[in-house]
């Protein structure tokens, strides 16, 4: 009976592990997605000084984004779980749309349009990938030791309304 009960706590230990380990790996996708996104609109404000003040602050927010995902993983640590609305997509899903932002970002010149830019973001804005930041934030039913996320996040919402709204009121 012993050895029943040392092997059930071995496989459970072993799986917590592991369930761990796919939670880090996606939130390490999830954080290299916004700093991808953030490098893709750097270079929108690089390219349209015309746009270049929203640009800059939409850029800084995914980076912001980046560090409350890079605490959120330590979080996960301390507290044991992750939110089920960050875990929403899966890590090779998040992989490939950062393959993709990643060749875009390389790819995008002077050549390609202002409107291009936004088409791109808002496309960007609307994916899944980028939706899983913005459920996990605007979730009502989120464990108190995730509010704080929330808090801190108060001022970055809605990328995709702001999106929609700037190219609205500058004829884009």
């Amino acid at each position: 009976m012993k050895f029943r009960e040392e092997y059930h706590l071995s496989i459970t230990f072993i799986t917590v592990l592991m369930v761990n380990h796919l939670i880090e790996n996606y939130i390490d996708e999830a954080i290299s997605l916004e700093l991808n996104v953030s490098n893709l609109y750097f270079r929108f404000f690089e390219l349209f000084p015309e746009d270049a003040r929203f640009w800059w602050e939409i850029m800084i927010e995914e980076k912001n984004h980046a560090a409350l995902l890079k605490s959120l993983k330590l979080a996960v640590h301390v507290i044991g779980n992750a939110p089920e609305e960050i875990l929403a997509l899966q890590t090779d899903d998040i992989r490939e749309m950062n393959e993709s932002i990643v060749q875009i970002t390389r790819s995008f010149s002077k050549e390609d349009s202002r409107r291009d830019a936004f088409e791109i973001a808002l496309k960007i804005e609307q994916s899944a990938g980028e939706a899983h930041f913005q459920t996990f934030i605007q979730s009502q039913n989120i464990s108190e030791e995730y509010k704080i996320f929330q808090k801190l996040n108060l001022d970055d919402k809605d990328h995709l309304s702001r999106l929609r709204s700037y190219i609205s009121e500058n004829k884009i």
